[in-house]
């Protein structure tokens, strides 16, 4: 959750900054055709079509046009007047004559002007802008000046400047807090990141509806949001007394400083976020421009508590270690002592937690690796009987077996950081519900491994060394669909002899072993078995066919129950139990209270899982 916030900030800062380059952007195209109207060799329309360009230009960054001031010779508004002789229905040239009567300073001439320049083009902005800054400016006609507004909404309702411009009528000249703080909020709910938005607002609620909390909230986002914040941090480790970004960024910090640090209390209701930014932006100040620092004390407290919280430990670090090094003078050092030790102490537990949250999501992502291959013990018989191979009772109680088979797994899964000794004890001793003998148990994990053997789409690699031609592989596949709906351990055996490797199995003394699966036992020892075995069958493949060898034997004697898996590899190809299969085989083993033995010499690796004996004591 924390990552997923950081990276939402992230987000937000970039595109802040994007739109702060965006605005420095608009205002250099704006005075290069600023700078082309001012070409003698153009004739009086080219100039005046540039001026109008360049305040439609300007539009994209701020909220009211430049007002580019015409050129106030008597011959140009001739020209004009001569151009809307020639072409009367023309509005761009009413605008021309709009700005030469509002360079000259006769707003009434310019108000009809721009009348008929809207009302040949209704949707252009420029001229109900031009008639509401009259208005507003000038002839102090506020109603005016908001229906002016209202219209330029109602045909550009996602322009977030138009609300901001009306709320500034509201709180400015008629001191209509209440509607300045819905316009306000509009402008911001259409751009969250334009700083000054959230300084208007602010400024309302702290000097006229009194609302600190909501004034510190709306601070903290004009801070974070400012363009001098955004250079500032674009230099940050270059920082210095001098460095003209920082200056700026620290003249913004000063317009709200007395009132935060007045209002400081109130930091714990701020969302983190905000916090965060505030404390920094009040550290910045204090540390490089106070030789007085007693006051910032409770924020860098509060700041480094915010680290913690948010478990950003190497930030906290970072700053108690400017404590201790004397960067900051500030507090007693044995409780910056103190909080480094907290720190260090956090640190290990959270590497501890995520440790095991990693090991969970592992096994997550491998069951459901695992399940989807799980799916052709279902598939498998279906065809089967779809295809008429099989008598279709059998057909249909493998495809449930399958299904239940995968259930389990998620069953498994779930319960495999739980459970203890008793729980097995238990499906001993309790061996009616899905109870099986192991050697059963071996058999069904030892035809999964296989069935997956001929998957080529997740275990292609293993398929290739095992069937090296189509031939072999189509004969395969036509033998597999009789042998997998089989529990004769001859015939699969023998499949896997004449196709795969050869075989030893000697499981006969388990036959009598049976485990139950009220508790998920059963299950477990499955999928430990499964694992075993799936790992053998597939690194086996690497050798040669008259050097591969499988060995599965499972034994008992009066005190214990041993598992040994042998097979043939390469040894330059490295083994490996790892995902879902280690997490269940070192779980399953911890829960029996032993360990997996793993030997390997040049040729043959082995896996042993030995428990005690429980069957006999119970």
């Amino acid at each position: 959750m924390e990552k997923k916030k950081d990276m939402q900030n992230e987000t937000e800062l970039k595109q802040s900054a994007e739109q702060i380059d965006n605005e420095q952007d608009v205002v250099s195209e704006a005075r290069a055709l600023y700078l082309k109207s001012q070409d003698e060799s153009l004739t009086t329309i080219e100039k005046m079509r540039y001026l109008k360009q360049a305040e439609e230009m300007s539009l994209k960054g701020f909220h009211i046009p430049l007002i580019l001031v015409a050129t106030t010779e008597e011959e140009v508004i001739i020209d004009i007047e001569k151009a809307i002789e020639q072409e009367p229905f023309r509005s761009e040239y009413y605008f021309f004559q709009d700005m030469y009567f509002f360079t000259i300073d006769e707003k009434d001439k310019a108000i009809i002007s721009f009348s008929k320049a809207t009302g040949l083009n209704p949707n252009d902005p420029l001229p109900y802008l031009y008639r509401s800054i009259i208005y507003c400016n000038h002839m102090h006609d506020f109603d005016k000046a908001i229906a002016e507004y209202i219209r330029l909404i109602e045909l550009f309702p996602e322009n977030d400047k138009y609300y901001f411009n009306l709320g500034n009528i509201y709180d400015i000249n008629l001191e209509d807090f209440e509607n300045a703080i819905i316009y306000y909020s509009k402008a911001i709910e259409l751009n969250p990141l334009k700083a000054e938005y959230y300084s208007a607002r602010g400024s309302i609620y702290e000097v006229h509806l009194q609302d600190s909390l909501k004034a510190l909230q709306d601070y903290a986002k004009a801070i974070e949001f400012s363009p001098e914040r955004k250079n500032a941090l674009s230099t940050k480790g270059s920082f210095h007394k001098k460095s003209k970004e920082f200056n700026n960024y620290l003249n913004v910090i000063d317009i709200y400083q007395g009132f935060i640090e007045e209002h400081s209390d109130l930091l714990p209701n701020l969302s983190d976020e905000s916090a965060l930014v505030i404390t920094e932006s009040i550290l910045d100040c204090y540390g490089y421009y106070s030789d007085s620092r007693e006051n910032a004390v409770p924020f860098l407290d509060y700041r480094i508590e915010l680290l913690i919280k948010r478990n950003d430990f190497e930030a906290a670090n970072n700053l108690i270690a400017l404590v201790l090094e004397g960067e900051y003078d500030w507090g007693n050092e044995g409780w910056w002592l103190e909080k480094k030790d907290l720190i260090a102490k956090l640190t290990t537990q959270i590497a501890i937690d995520n440790a095991k949250i990693e090991e969970r999501n592992r096994m997550m992502a491998n069951l459901s690796h695992t399940i989807k291959n799980l799916l052709g013990t279902i598939i498998d018989p279906l065809m089967n009987m779809k295809n008429g191979k099989e008598y279709e009772e059998t057909s249909i109680n493998n495809a449930l077996q399958g299904t239940q088979l995968i259930r389990g797994i998620v069953n498994a899964m779930s319960m495999s950081h739980s459970g203890s000794i008793d729980d097995f004890k238990y499906d001993i001793l309790n061996n009616e519900q899905g109870a099986k003998s192991l050697n059963n148990l071996v058999m069904d994990a030892l035809k999964y491994s296989v069935g997956l053997m001929l998957d080529d789409k997740y275990f292609g690699k293993y398929l290739e060394k095992y069937f090296v031609t189509d031939e072999d592989l189509y004969k395969a596949e036509g033998e597999w669909a009789h042998t997998t709906n089989t529990n004769n351990i001859n015939r699969l055996t023998d499949f896997i002899q004449k196709y795969m490797a050869d075989i030893e199995i000697d499981i006969d003394d388990a036959e009598d072993l049976i485990l139950g699966d009220s508790m998920g036992s059963a299950l477990k020892m499955l999928i430990m078995i499964q694992e075993i075995i799936l790992n053998a069958v597939k690194y086996a493949s690497f050798v040669k066919r008259d050097s591969r060898k499988i060995s599965i034997k499972l034994s008992k004697t009066e005190d214990n129950v041993v598992f040994i898996v042998k097979n043939s590899y390469k040894s330059i190809s490295r083994m490996k139990t790892s995902g879902l299969g280690r997490e269940i085989i070192n779980s399953f083993a911890k829960l029996l209270e032993t360990e997996p033995e793993i030997e390997m010499d040049d040729s043959i690796y082995s896996v042993t899982i030995k428990i005690k004996n429980y069957w006999r004591k119970q």
